[in-house]
């Protein structure tokens, strides 16, 4: 199956406590993913894909900046996209039991779970890329009820234990950083500089998947 990120890094941006918003210019030559309304605290940080699963988001006032690529559940994609800059790479969801191997995630599918980080790091991992960073995932006490909370850990839990391995190297696909990798610059800077993350041009990335999917 053709991969347009094959090992390019992904860092997926959620929007919990634990999301680093006064260091993310780290990821500034990495392929991002910002989650739902990260631009609410992103501050003037822009990542290279904005990405949502309810049509709540798109319908709120979105303040995705010029350029940025939009990346959605078709069946939550704009009414009039024409009236945006740029429609969204719209891509049809499915719910049920994840892919069991990584070679069965298609980049053709989004994996319905409720938790927007979770389908966006599974797309992420669909493209290619490795490895797939985690931050602002934490499913941390951010307001939401205690029901909501529980399912988005249950949803992050179950993707994280797939254990999604490359069979070119078999190394794990998606890698959630830790707390105390957020809290502590020392090993925040040792994790950014491990040697494990692959830089790529914002332009370039949005190339490659508007290329990709409009040969669908």
């Amino acid at each position: 199956m053709a991969r347009p990120l094959e090992g390019i890094t992904a860092a997926v941006l959620g929007t919990g406590p634990d999301l680093p918003a006064d260091r993310l210019e780290a990821f500034g030559g990495y392929f991002t993913i910002g989650v739902n309304r990260f631009w609410r605290i992103a501050g003037g940080f822009r990542p290279t894909a904005a990405f949502w699963i309810d049509g709540a988001v798109a319908a709120g006032d979105p303040q995705w900046p010029d350029g940025t690529l939009l990346v959605c559940d078709a069946s939550a994609a704009p009414d009039r996209p024409h009236e945006r800059a740029h429609a969204p790479i719209a891509i049809p969801a499915r719910a049920g039991p994840l892919p069991r191997r990584y070679e069965q995630l298609s980049p053709r599918t989004l994996y319905h779970r409720p938790n927007a980080g979770v389908v966006a790091a599974l797309w992420a991992a669909s493209l290619g890329c490795w490895p797939v960073v985690l931050l602002g995932m934490g499913c941390e006490n951010d307001g939401r009820s205690g029901r909501q909370l529980a399912a988005m850990r249950a949803a992050l839990e179950e993707a994280v234990g797939m254990e999604y391995r490359r069979p070119t190297d078999w190394r794990n696909v998606l890698w959630p950083w830790p707390r105390r990798a957020v809290e502590s610059p020392a090993i925040w800077a040792s994790y950014v500089h491990s040697q494990r993350l692959t830089a790529c041009g914002a332009g370039e990335i949005r190339q490659r998947l508007r290329s990709f999917y409009a040969a669908a």
